[in-house]
Order: structure tokens, then sequence, then C-alpha cells
């Protein structure tokens, strides 16, 4: 007896477990039943994150540069001034930053999605009800002309 209730055990135990296949079983039966409460769950239970990725790029440009040098020569009593001019090519930096944003959250899209499915064929559901009273409301102003015309013919 003992070792029957230990069998007994040991295959509940084994069977109760939930695998995540079982899970995965369990979770698209629900999906498909129900799209939009899943969607639902999960956006809450896992928001969306945003990342913001930065990058950057340090560029060395060259700006040119006059340079003035004056160098004074005395020969004798006459002074003599020469000017030189020289190009000094000189580094500047530039530095180019891109940040990229990037938000995704694919279970709010799909609940989205959804809703979106579900109020198209409503609105679907309303255009042919409102064409078919449209119609009719054509009909009843034809037969209220008619009528008055047989009125006034009698007359």
């Amino acid at each position: 007896m003992r070792g029957l209730s230990v069998k007994i055990s040991i295959c509940l135990l084994f069977t109760g477990c939930l695998t995540a296949n079982k899970a995965d079983r369990q979770l698209s039966r629900i999906a498909s039943t129900f799209p939009g409460k899943v969607a639902t769950v999960c956006s809450e239970k896992y928001p969306i994150r945003a990342s913001i990725d930065t990058f950057e790029r340090t560029e060395y440009d060259f700006i040119e540069v006059l340079q003035d040098t004056l160098n004074t020569l005395k020969i004798d009593t006459l002074v003599n001034t020469v000017t030189k001019q020289k190009t000094i090519r000189l580094p500047q930096k530039t530095k180019t930053v891109t940040i990229v944003h990037s938000i995704e959250n694919q279970a709010t899209i799909h609940s989205f999605q959804d809703q979106v499915s579900h109020l198209s064929s409503q609105l679907n559901d309303q255009k042919d009800k409102a064409d078919f009273y449209f119609k009719w409301f054509w009909v009843l102003i034809a037969v209220c002309i008619a009528l008055f015309g047989l009125h006034l013919v009698r007359k």
C-alpha cells in the first residue's frame, strides 16, 4: 500500500509540473482565443524600454592661419623692414554627436492592431446598415411623393 502511494505521488508530481512545452501550448491556446488580452497582459508585465545609442566621432580639420613675422635689418643708417607671411596649418577639433532613439513595444502594437481590426469590422457593419436605411429612406420619399401626387389628382 505504501509503495502504491509513493508511485501515485511521483506520478502526480511529474504530471503536475508546468514545463516550458506545457506553458507554450497553454499560451498559444489563450493567444488564439483572446489575442488582445495576451497583448495587454504582456505590455503591462513587460513595459517598453527606450534605448538611446550615442555615437561620437571626432574629426580634425585644419585651419590656415597667416602669421606675420617682422624682421628689421639695420644697414648703416638705412632701416630696412622686411615683412614675411607664413601660413600655418592649425588643427581644429570637430566633434559630431549622433543620438539614436529607438522605442519598440510589440505587445502594444499587437493590441492596437487587434483593436483596429475589431473597430474596422464594426465600421463595415455600420456602413452596411446605413446603406440599407438610406435605400429605404429614398423608397419612403418616393412613396410619399406618389401618395401626394394621387391626392392632388383626385382633387
